[in-house]
This record gives structure tokens, C-alpha cells and sequence, in this order.
């Protein structure tokens, strides 16, 4: 498998805390997210050093910490960042800075996010690279309820005829 080969040459790293961060999350979708995002940085970092270069590649960085209403988490790469022009249009469709990419993976990303009521931006990681920074609301706040309503909402939708 290509993407393991590429994860086993990135110096990956967790930051998260030993206490559970609780929000209402589709567990599978949210994974989707996760593998989506690190594997976009390990691909970054693969082209930023050519096919050809021997050993790691770089470094990912993920990390997870609570502020007043929302859990963040850090997705960090010492990579080559996203330019700021490219940054506030990277999660539209068919954008892509990749040579080999669709556009669509960062796009269905913050879709995913968005429904759960956070929110997903493209930054300046401090190793000098790119930081996708993901905000999710704590199970418990106004906004993480408004996304547990929309959900069943879609869902009893989802069963209704068409007529």
C-alpha cells in the first residue's frame, strides 16, 4: 500500500491529551478527515523532496487541546506550506496543488467538518510548513447541538417518499 510506504518515511508525531475530548462526531467520517488531511501533508512533503530522495521526509504533527467551547486539532508539516494565494480557495472544488490530485478530497473534508457544526482552516504551521487547524464543538454546547439536529433531520429525511 502506497499511502503505509509514505506514512512509514514521515516522522509522525501526536500531541493529545490523556482525558477524552468529548463532542457528537460521526467516528467514521471524522477518521476520513484525519487520514485525508495527513496523507495530503505526507504528499506534500514526499513532492517537496522528489521521488527519489532517500530516508524521511519530514515531520507531521497532530495535536488535540479544548478552549472555552471547542476542541482544536493541529494537523502540522515542516513541508513547503500553502501559499496564501492558493490558502483561501483550497477547499473549493477541483483546487488542487498537487500534481496527481482531484481538488475534491479537502473539499469533502470541510463539508464533513462543517456538518458537524466546526470549522477548518489552512494556516502557517510553526514547523514551517502548512497547519490545518480543525475546530469541533464540545458535546454539551448551542453549536454541537445544532449539528446533532440537522443530522437527525437529514436522516428522517432520508427515509421520506418522494411524491
Amino acid at each position: 500500500d502506497d499511502d503505509a510506504v509514505l506514512l512509514g518515511r514521515v516522522d509522525l508525531r501526536f500531541d493529545i491529551p490523556d482525558k477524552p475530548l468529548r463532542t457528537v462526531i460521526d467516528r467514521e467520517m471524522f477518521h476520513r478527515v484525519l487520514v485525508n488531511v495527513v496523507q495530503n501533508a505526507a504528499q506534500a512533503l514526499r513532492d517537496a523532496r522528489g521521488k527519489n530522495h532517500q530516508g524521511k521526509l519530514g515531520a507531521i504533527a497532530i495535536a488535540a487541546r479544548s478552549d472555552r467551547t471547542a476542541h482544536v486539532i493541529d494537523i502540522d508539516d515542516d513541508g513547503p506550506g500553502i501559499s496564501e494565494a492558493v490558502r483561501d480557495q483550497l477547499f473549493d472544488p477541483y483546487v488542487t496543488t498537487k500534481h496527481d490530485g482531484t481538488g475534491l478530497g479537502l473539499t469533502i473534508v470541510k463539508k464533513i467538518i462543517v456538518d458537524h457544526g466546526g470549522t477548518i482552516d489552512a494556516l502557517v504551521s510553526p514547523l514551517g510548513g502548512a497547519r490545518f487547524e480543525i475546530r469541533l464543538p464540545k458535546e454539551g454546547t448551542p453549536e454541537a447541538q445544532a449539528a446533532l439536529d440537522r443530522s437527525m433531520q437529514a436522516k428522517s429525511s432520508e427515509g421520506a417518499e418522494v411524491g
